[in-house]
């Protein structure tokens, strides 16, 4: 990165600004945050379904796969069964497509 910025006479991070946290207060708050992430390469028109991208857990999540990584303790601790998660899932997709059409329309 340094020699980059160097060639182009730039400076700080490469790709983006930096990291920022949030905390993560109640069990709500955390699965709208793995809600987000599951939905990324959605939204990004990668995939059409989280189900579909390959590098997530949304399966894991679902009880389709049974990952090695996935810590499933964790998931029962949630107490969220895999129906609601879908269901949960299903609806911040159709705000973000609504969203995201909404955006592409010229109301001009």
């Amino acid at each position: 990165m340094q020699e980059f910025n160097k060639n182009y006479q730039r400076t700080g991070t490469l790709f983006e600004g930096r990291i920022k946290s949030k905390l993560i207060s109640n069990d709500k708050h955390l699965v709208k945050s793995v809600v987000y992430i599951h939905l990324n390469p959605v939204i990004a028109g990668l995939v059409e379904n989280p189900k579909d991208w390959e590098f997530s857990n949304y399966n894991d999540w679902i009880g389709k796969t049974h990952s090695k990584l996935t810590d499933y303790s964790f998931l029962d601790d949630l107490q969220i069964s895999s129906s609601e998660y879908i269901r949960i899932v299903r609806e911040e997709q159709q705000n973000k497509s609504m969203q995201k059409n909404l955006k592409s329309f010229d109301f001009d």
